[in-house]
């Protein structure tokens, strides 16, 4: 009788991994326990959101992976799009500093049209794209964006 068995699951997925026990010959308790644990990259993000922005920033949150693939997702980038048929990377992507799903996207020019897409990353690598955020426009210099409504700062001298 061989020493050696072997369990072969091809192709495997995320949805494999559970405890695999091995029966010999009808007997009803297991000669062999076996764990796998399947792990790959995270599905991709939810759409990004746009929170609060303002001439030269936006605020972006979203969803995280709906399935990390047991591998937590440790980081994500945030690519920017410029114009609404602007390519991916024209502009550097941006690479968080943690599994955060917020952050605040600065250097931006005023009243220019901007959307967003998120990768997470794990340690087995990136996630496919999000969906992209709406399209929205920054506002111009010396606005600002208060609960819905734009108010027009204007600098007024005195002689």
């Amino acid at each position: 009788m061989p020493d050696n068995f072997s369990l072969h699951i091809s192709p495997t997925s995320s949805a494999d991994t559970a405890e695999y026990t091995c029966l010999f010959n009808d007997r009803h308790s297991p000669e062999a326990i076996a764990d796998l644990l399947v792990q790959d990259v995270p599905d991709p993000p939810g759409r990004p959101l746009v929170v609060s922005f303002t001439s030269r920033s936006v605020d972006l949150s979203w969803a995280h992976s709906q399935d990390a693939r047991n591998a937590p997702v440790t980081n994500f980038i945030i690519e920017t799009r410029v114009g609404e048929n602007g390519d991916w990377n024209q502009v550097p992507p941006i690479y968080t500093k943690s599994n955060l799903a917020s952050y605040q996207v600065t250097d931006l020019l005023p009243f220019t049209v901007y959307s967003f897409r998120i990768i997470a990353v794990n340690e087995l690598g990136h996630s496919a794209p999000s969906k992209e955020s709406y399209y929205f426009v920054t506002l111009r210099e010396g606005e600002y964006l208060l609960f819905g409504a734009v108010f027009i700062m204007k600098h007024v001298s005195q002689f």
